[in-house]
């Protein structure tokens, strides 16, 4: 059995359009898993010694050069569905991501935690679907899932951050809302600004 059980026997895997990037892609996963460590090096070398695993892998890093990314940085997210399964894999970060809020009281620390966690949510999903392990209808049901639950969990912080006197909305480095303003435009923003942290658009609410 490949090291890859979620891989389909009924799917064909392209070959990769440009082998230096297959080959920089490969070399930029195993450096990654390497300097983890352990179990997730050991992992690693044994994909990488089992043909149809590497194989797919060649794919993934010569033809999607941005999940080939996503796998270098996030080398221990293939181990976990290799051995739990796309599903279970994909549920676990759904759980993670749906208790961010909670974890920490500083934005920047769970703003970067809610990217790595959509990026290990999409990266499963991305797998799954290349795999041939999921048909289309249940990987649009499951980037679903994962954008309310990166809605979601945004929200949740948000509404922690309800000013002082609790007259209307304070947010950090972002607009405020006098009392009995509509706060919608103003979470728009706010979960751009969690999402994306170069998002520099202001909207003042009269």
């Amino acid at each position: 059995m490949s090291r890859l059980p979620f891989l389909s026997v009924d799917t064909i895997y392209p070959e990769p359009v440009s082998g230096d990037r297959a080959r920089a892609g490969r070399d930029a996963w195993l450096a990654a898993a390497a300097a983890l460590g352990g179990t997730e090096e050991s992992f690693a070398r044994d994909v990488d010694g089992d043909s149809p695993a590497r194989a797919f892998l060649e794919g993934v890093f010569g033809n999607a050069p941005a999940l080939g990314r996503a796998l270098a940085r996030e080398p221990a997210q293939l181990r976990l569905v290799a051995e739990q399964g796309p599903g279970a894999a994909f549920a676990s970060a759904l759980d993670e991501i749906a208790t961010a809020a909670g974890t920490t009281g500083d934005r920047r620390v769970f703003a970067s935690r809610l990217r790595e966690l959509r990026r290990r949510a999409t990266l499963t999903v991305a797998l799954a679907d290349l795999a041939g392990a999921w048909p289309l209808d249940r990987v649009a049901a499951a980037l679903t899932r994962l954008a309310d639950a990166v809605l979601e969990s945004a929200l949740d912080l948000i509404d922690t951050e309800q000013s002082p006197d609790g007259q209307g909305w304070a947010f950090v480095d972002g607009p405020h809302t006098v009392p009995g303003t509509d706060v919608q435009v103003n979470y728009l923003h706010e979960i751009y600004a969690l999402g994306e942290p170069g998002c520099t658009t202001r909207v003042t609410v009269p």
